[in-house]
């Protein structure tokens, strides 16, 4: 039994003599690379790459020892032709060829990475002297001021080590542009009073007093969409006798509908809301130019449109990590959802 184990092993060393003892590694090795979690295939090709050195250190050492031991064909004629020793030679240089190529495509396979520009390098300087030491306090020293200059380094500039990692390419920060890409509409002074909005406050008075309801029309705000009149009526009237008129003063103003806020939060007025003859456009560019916009401290503010009192809706997006935007069909869902991505863009480009 145990000879018949020992065929193989006298085989390869008859063939091959000490370069025999490659066979097991390159088995083994293979064995390891294929059973690997991470299998790359350049292993594979520096292993089989080997095998030429190993053919060529078979036939060196056959010729080495040819003069004691029997020689494959081809080693003879290599001593046939050449000699023993400077076959031997040629052999030689021919292995060191074959290792070299092979620590060239390894080197081909395997990149050694770029030294980085901001990385920490410990250099010296010309007036040290390599074979000057320094005591343990002193060096101790010089390493922390060293460390500590780095640190500060970092902090207080922070775009150096950047415009360096870049090969020196600095870049200009970016800003969205506004002219020639949000649209300007004609009617964006929506807020401003004029005669219409004046006749139909007086309309309101008039209605009310036909009805026997003294009432003073105290302030307007008017919306892109609604007009809130503030009526502050006499002494001694009751508010559920205006809110009660909602379908009269609606038929008076020519009106689909009137909303009667009664009182006003935070006011000693009762407030009647009115829809506007004409909808206006509410636009993105004549939100984002608002120092409200412009000037917060919100981490990622977003503009929402205008409250029906035509104030501006910013909100802080970090303070609402839970946005749900709901409404019927053609309300507005998916212009306020490109709102808000253009307020990140114009804001934190």
């Amino acid at each position: 039994m145990i000879y018949f184990l020992s065929l193989p092993g006298a085989f390869l060393f008859s063939a091959f003599l000490w370069a025999s003892f490659f066979v097991p590694l390159y088995l083994f090795a293979l064995a390891y690379f294929l059973a690997s979690r991470i299998f790359r295939k350049e292993n594979l090709i520096i292993l089989t790459l080997l095998i030429l050195p190993f053919v060529t250190s078979s036939f060196w050492l056959q010729v080495l020892f040819s003069s004691h031991l029997s020689i494959s064909p081809a080693a003879a004629f290599v001593v046939e032709r050449l000699g023993g020793v400077f076959g031997g030679i040629i052999l030689f240089l021919f292995l060191l060829l074959e290792l070299l190529l092979i620590l060239k495509v390894r080197s081909l396979l395997y990149p050694l990475p770029d030294k980085s520009p901001g990385g920490l390098l410990l250099t010296v300087s010309e007036n040290e002297q390599p074979g000057e030491e320094l005591p343990d306090s002193e060096s101790a020293a010089i390493i922390d001021a060293e460390i500590s200059s780095f640190a500060e380094g970092s902090a207080e500039e922070p775009l150096e080590l950047a415009e360096v990692a870049t090969s020196g390419t600095a870049f200009k920060e970016y800003g969205l542009p506004v002219e020639g890409v949000l649209k300007e509409y004609a009617n964006g002074k929506y807020w401003q009073i004029d005669d219409n909005t004046r006749e139909a406050a007086a309309i309101l008075k008039q209605t009310l007093e036909e009805f026997k309801i003294k009432a003073e029309v105290t302030g307007i705000r008017k919306g892109p969409v609604i007009t809130m009149f503030e009526i502050l009526p006499a002494a001694g009237v009751k508010i559920s006798r205006i809110a009660n008129l909602a379908d009269n003063i609606a038929l008076r103003l020519a009106a689909s509908r009137v909303r009667i806020v009664a009182p006003i939060p935070g006011k000693q007025a009762v407030g009647i809301e009115v829809p506007n003859l004409e909808r206006a456009i509410v636009s993105f560019r004549e939100m984002i130019v608002l120092d409200s916009f412009q000037k917060n401290n919100f981490a990622i503010p977003i503009v929402l449109g205008k409250d029906i009192a035509g104030e501006p809706q910013i909100v802080d997006l970090a303070l609402t990590p839970h946005l749900l935007i709901a409404g019927a069909t053609g309300s507005g869902k998916s212009v306020c959802v490109n709102s808000i991505i253009c307020s990140i863009l114009y804001r934190k480009a």
